[in-house]
């Protein structure tokens, strides 16, 4: 083949051909020339094409596996053919059979399948059934879910010619849609859940407030006091909803910040103290489980704050302690303070004092018992089982 430059600056491809002929004794060459300019010309074309396919074939692949979605065909004589990113979201290899097997409907069970089907075969020419949720169960057992659309395909006489489907993997989307309308389900009841309990904390802080007017006519304190109860409850719900399990909350975290809070709540009325908490084994306690503790342990700190440092210099340190244990199913707090202790004679039970009153009401409803005794200080013990 050789190249020819014509006069009017075309470029020619053309063909020689030569033969030799034998005429008697003598050999002769015969030469012949074709232009194959357009045959060239249509060959090149055909290998840019292929060559454009396959990179348009490459950059398919790249978008199906990158957007998780595979195409199907099936054709008239029922062979499937499915792009080959199905098998990266059934996670196995390709099997020999596969053309003659829906190999997603395999993964479903029946009664999808069944649904699926009934649709498909109602559908009417070129008619889509779109946006269809199916979960499946890949042969490792995982869960998954596809967004899958089918279409029959009719030609001009309107014989099917073949189904297409289109699958996309909407696990990690289909997840999060669940957990976000989990979630939002959460928040309402958290909401009505609120409702109650602040109705419920609200009607307690009256029968306090109720049952210190009976003991003392000192309005004053009684003021006092109840603002210090409101305060225990306005830590109690600051943690409730900065948390994402409204149902219980950490101990640690809790009565750390309850601690603090404390100390800001009553610097004002007492000389400065210190209460510190320690959790030896850290473990969580429902909501209703929190407040009645929280208002025994805040009892506590008031009875100590108004009793046990009296007649104690002004540079004495005030200490007040509080330690979480849990022991099998039970929940141990130990509250202790570094005062004057308890009378020889006390007795908590028999106790007509209003705070002692409230305690062995709260422990009560935690179904708990306890336990006071004084060694450098008061202690009280509380032991109550854990709910489920």
């Amino acid at each position: 083949m050789g190249i020819h430059k014509s006069s009017n600056r075309h470029i020619q491809k053309l063909r020689v051909i030569y033969q030799r002929l034998v005429v008697g004794d003598r050999n002769l060459w015969v030469a012949g020339i074709k232009d194959v300019t357009e045959d060239v010309r249509i060959k090149q074309k055909i290998l840019d094409q292929n060559e454009e396919l396959k990179i348009l074939h490459d950059t398919l692949n790249d978008v199906e596996n990158s957007n998780k979605f595979s195409v199907q065909y099936v054709d008239n004589e029922g062979r499937y053919y499915w792009s080959s990113s199905i098998y990266d979201i059934l996670e196995r290899e390709p099997r020999d059979d596969d053309e003659y097997n829906n190999i997603v409907m395999d993964e479903c069970d029946d009664e999808t399948v069944e649904l699926i089907m009934s649709k498909v075969n109602r559908l009417g020419p070129n008619e889509l059934l779109g946006n269809h949720e199916i979960e499946i169960t890949t042969e490792n057992g995982k869960t998954k879910y596809l967004l899958i659309n089918i279409k029959n395909v009719h030609n001009s006489k309107g014989e099917l010619v073949q189904k297409s489907c289109y699958a996309r993997d909407i696990t990690e989307e289909y997840l999060m849609r669940e957990s976000l309308i989990k979630a939002n389900e959460e928040k309402t009841i958290l909401m009505k859940d609120s409702h109650h309990r602040i109705k419920n904390n609200l009607n307690l802080l009256l029968r306090f407030i109720s049952l210190e007017e009976k003991f003392s006519d000192d309005y004053e304190e009684i003021l006092n006091v109840t603002k210090k109860r409101i305060s225990s409850f306005v830590v109690f719900h600051e943690n409730l909803y900065k948390i994402s399990n409204f149902k219980e909350m950490n101990i640690s975290e809790y009565f750390d910040k309850f601690a603090k809070a404390s100390e800001s709540f009553y610097k004002h009325d007492y000389e400065s103290f210190n209460l510190k908490f320690i959790c030896y084994d850290d473990f969580k306690l429902s909501n209703d489980e929190l407040v009645p503790l929280t208002l025994i342990i805040n009892e506590l700190v008031i009875n100590t704050l108004k009793y046990a440092f009296a007649g104690f210099s002004k540079d004495y340190s005030k200490n007040i302690g509080l330690t979480a244990t849990r022991k099998d199913d039970c929940a141990e707090f130990h509250y202790f303070d570094n005062g004057t202790g308890l009378a020889s004679n006390f007795d908590p039970e028999k106790s007509t004092g209003l705070g002692w009153v409230i305690i062995r009401s709260l422990v009560s409803q935690l179904n708990g018992s306890y336990e006071v005794y004084s060694d450098n200080g008061m202690h009280f013990k509380i032991r109550f089982p854990l709910s489920d």
